[in-house]
Parts: structure tokens; C-alpha cells; sequence
């Protein structure tokens, strides 16, 4: 079955709101020109993009009736040529080929209708060059996407404060077990030197990427409000730029105002002599945007609730008014709102746990400033790192609880998903504090245990056995593979 995209189409034109009231003809999009094709993707991109989350997901749960799955190969096939054509007019290679993946999968099962995979022998050492190949490349493309640059940026900036408080906390402890003896007179413990005054040193680095880190991210995305408004890419430039401008910051709002807002206070905190701020001002500047953290996650999930709302309304209303395709439907809508309760229950489980994480570092830190003692200022920074490490596994977790409470089931999902959280959670938190503290040991050791932990992903299992990789066969190696 090919996608000719035209039901397809006319089912989401009229659950956008292109319904023919109006006058308007409906044709599907492979008929429209660049103008009125980017018009249409301008308008309801986002809601293409979850109708490809949501179909993609469909097909990997349990509840799927099997007579069903064509039609949702088939819906998934059409938004990935939809959603191809318009990554292709804002020459976004990264997305253009995901969805070409996509359509290609299905191009080649249409050509193979019955495929056999046979399993093809690939060793440790050969799995962990492929690895490290799709990295490397991964790496490489990375300037050349804003997207990614953004993500990165924001990777870095997680680690900057996981590494920042581990190495509070290892200040403290170490003037703790000072306090208590632990150490002697020549700062070793067990016979060990601990070089502390190392921990300070690099107070100034963390200074400038607390500033430099929120300054790149803003000006990202500022690029890309600029390319867009001024791009004269078919089109794309027959929209107002001014429309086009409102657009992309309305998508990045809550990241630019984030930081803007981290860029001011990371530059009057943390440079505060310079500004001739006291200590407590600028501790109460830090707690106040603290507090504006957990409100703006607030909003946000407030704003992102009205979305799953309005397009579960959407598509129940359909639905409901549509009495001929209903009949047809055989209960596939149904299922998809199902789907769209379980994202909108893991939507939830996000925000809250980071609205948590977030509570957690504050009371943490609060609890530093008003209480003058050792032992409390290591225990608090310490759960600021394990509120930092419940910032990088919230999506994960997240992820679990939809496997654990959500209505559709996939098989291993809930398993995995707990693994992937469990593990997260300790290489965020554990990890810096045990860096930081080799660092006070032995900078040389710090080191090597740093790249070990970058190329251990890489380090091929010897003494295994080889895996067995599925592999594709063409056509004459699957007919030779029926032969008796």
C-alpha cells in the first residue's frame, strides 16, 4: 500500500480546522505549491509532528489490534513525507533524514513483502568501532545543526552545576573531617595528601561558564529567531517576517527569558565585587531566581497542558461529528487518545519531579545559608547534586511511570525505562562527587579516570561471545533463503 497522502490529509485538515465552511477546497499536500505547502506546515507543524509521535508510539504497544497496524504504517508514512518536504524547505538535514528513514522502511518492505533476517556474526571489537563511528559523526554534525549546539549547551551547563556542588560538598567535607581530626596536621588522610586548595583554583572557570554557557544559549536561539524572519527560502519569505519572528520566539520563549534571566544573575552573583553587591543580596537575588525556576516550570506545564487538551478535544470532536468515518474507524481513535492520556500522564511526572527536584535544591541551599555549620553545608550541597541528578533522569523517570500506570502497554518498556532512569540518576550524581574528590587526591588520576569513563561506552567485551546482528537481506538472498 502506497501513500497517495490524500485521506491521510483530509482527516487532519479537518481536525486542524480546515474544514470546508469556509469555501476552502481541501486537497492533500503533495498538490500544493512551496507558499501554500509552507503555510499549512507554518500553522500546524507542531501538530504534524505529535500526530508522528504519537502514530510511531502506536505501533510498538501490545493494545494495537494487528488489523489495524497496516493503517497506522500507513498514516506514519504519510506525516513522514509531510514532515520531510517541510524539513527540506528549512534545510534541517538532521530531521530530513529521520523522516527519510522512516519512508524508506516501508518503501523497502513494500519491495520485500516477505522479509527473512538472518543473523550475521559481528564481533565485540567491530560492534565498538561502528559505535564510536556513529558518535564521532554524530559530533562532527553537530555544528552545523543550531538545535544540537543547543542541546549540547545545555548538557554542559546540567554538568557545570552537578560539578559546581560536588565540589562545594567536597569543600565542606573536607573542612569537616579537618574539624573532626580525620585529617592530620599535614592534611593527609590514611596517608594520603589532599591537595583542597586545588578546589578553589577553579572557582574562576565555573565563574565564566555560568555566564558564557546561558550567554551562547541565548544567542542560539536569537540566531535562529534572525534566520528565520530574514530567510528567503521559497516560501517561507511569502510569510510577514514579522509573523515568522513571533513564531520561533513564541516556540523558545521559556528558554530565552531562562537565560536572560541566568545570564543577569550569574553576572551580578557571581561577580559581585565587581558591582559592590553584598553577600546577602546576592544570596537573595539567587534564591529569588530559584524560585522563578520552579514558577516558569509551572507555567510551562500549565501551557503544555492546554496543548494535550485541545488536541484531545480536537480529535474527540471529530469523532463525534464525523458519524460516516467513525464507522470506519474500527476504534483507532480511540486508542490514540488513550495514548494521549499515558504522554499527557508522563508530561506530568516530568514537571512535577523537576518542580520537586527544583524545591529540593532551594530548601537545600536555604538550609546552607541559615544554618553556619559544616556538617549541614556538606549534607545540603550534596542533595543540591542529587537535585541536579533528578533534573537529568526526570525524563526517564517520566518514561517509567507511563510504563508503569499508563493504559498502553510495551512489552520490556517499564523494565528498560527503569534501568535507563536508575542509571542515569547515579552517573549524574555520583560521578561528579567522585571526580571532584580524585581531583583533591590526584589531578593525574582524576584524569585517567575521566577518560576511562568517556571510551568505557567503546571498550569492545572480549572473552564473549559474538553477537548476533539482524541484517536485511536483498530479494535473492530471501527467495535463497526459502529454497530447501
Amino acid at each position: 500500500m502506497t501513500a497517495d497522502l490524500s485521506f491521510f490529509d483530509y482527516q487532519r485538515k479537518i481536525v486542524a480546522g480546515y474544514d470546508s465552511n469556509n469555501g476552502e477546497d481541501v486537497h492533500h499536500f503533495s498538490e500544493l505549491n512551496e507558499t501554500d505547502f509552507y503555510r499549512l506546515s507554518f500553522q500546524h507543524r507542531m501538530t504534524f509532528e505529535l500526530e508522528y509521535q504519537l502514530l510511531e508510539k502506536l505501533l510498538k504497544t501490545n493494545d494495537l489490534p494487528a488489523h489495524l497496524k497496516p493503517r497506522v504504517e500507513y498514516y506514519l508514512e504519510c506525516c513522514a513525507h509531510f514532515l520531510l518536504r517541510d524539513a527540506q524547505i528549512a534545510e534541517n538535514t538532521a530531521e530530513s533524514i529521520k523522516y527519510q528513514d522512516t519512508i524508506n522502511t516501508f518503501a523497502q518492505r513494500r519491495v520485500i513483502p516477505a522479509v527473512v533476517t538472518i543473523p550475521a556474526t559481528e564481533t565485540e571489537f567491530r560492534q565498538s568501532l561502528n559505535q564510536f563511528y556513529q558518535d564521532f559523526n554524530g559530533f562532527l554534525a553537530t555544528r552545523f545543526h543550531v538545535s544540537k549546539v543547543i542541546t549540547l549547551l545545555s548538557y554542559i551547563n546540567l554538568y557545570r552545576l552537578l560539578t559546581l556542588f560536588s565540589r562545594l560538598s567536597l569543600k565542606s567535607f573536607w573542612t569537616l573531617a579537618q574539624d573532626n581530626k580525620w585529617l592530620d596536621v599535614n592534611n593527609h588522610l590514611f596517608g594520603q595528601p589532599i591537595n583542597r586548595s586545588i578546589l578553589d583554583n577553579t572557582a574562576g572557570v565555573f565563574n565564566f561558564l555560568s555566564v558564557s554557557v546561558f550567554a551562547l544559549r541565548l544567542t542560539a536561539h536569537l540566531s535562529m529567531i534572525a534566520k528565520h524572519a530574514t530567510s528567503q527560502r521559497a516560501g517561507e519569505k511569502d510569510i510577514d517576517w514579522r509573523q515568522r519572528a513571533f513564531q520561533e520566539f513564541y516556540v523558545r520563549m521559556a528558554n530565552i527569558m531562562n537565560d536572560i534571566v541566568w545570564v543577569i544573575i550569574n553576572l551580578l552573583t557571581n561577580y559581585a565585587s565587581i558591582w559592590g553587591i553584598s553577600d546577602p543580596l546576592s544570596n537573595l537575588l539567587l534564591c529569588c531566581t530559584l524560585v522563578y525556576d520552579s514558577i516558569s516550570l509551572g507555567v510551562l506545564w500549565y501551557v503544555k497542558e492546554k496543548e494535550w487538551h485541545a488536541e484531545k478535544v480536537l480529535l474527540s470532536n471529530y469523532r463525534n461529528s464525523n458519524s460516516a468515518f467513525n464507522s470506519q474507524d474500527d476504534g483507532l481513535t480511540d486508542l490514540k487518545l488513550q495514548l494521549i492520556s499515558d504522554m499527557q500522564l508522563e508530561m506530568r511526572v516530568k514537571f512535577a519531579f523537576s518542580i520537586l527536584a527544583g524545591l529540593s535544591i532551594m530548601t537545600s541551599y536555604l538550609l546552607v545559608l541559615a544554618l553556619a555549620s559544616t556538617a549541614v553545608a556538606t549534607l545540603g550541597f550534596s542533595m543540591c547534586v542529587v537535585g541536579f541528578g533528578m533534573y537529568a533522569s526526570a525524563d526517564d523517570f517520566a518514561t517509567w511511570m507511563r510504563a508503569e500506570f499508563g493504559a498502553l502497554k510495551i512489552d520490556g518498556e517499564k523494565q528498560q525505562a527503569k534501568i535507563a532512569f536508575l542509571t542515569t540518576w547515579a552517573k549524574s550524581t555520583l560521578t561528579p562527587l567522585f571526580m571532584v574528590g580524585l581531583v583533591t587526591i590526584s589531578w593525574e588520576l582524576a584524569l585517567l579516570a575521566m577518560v576511562f569513563v568517556a571510551v568505557r561506552p567503546y571498550i569492545p567485551k572480549f572473552g564473549g561471545s559474538p553477537s548476533q546482528t539482524p541484517v536485511l537481506e536483498n530479494e535473492a538472498q530471501t527467495a535463497a533463503a526459502f529454497a530447501p
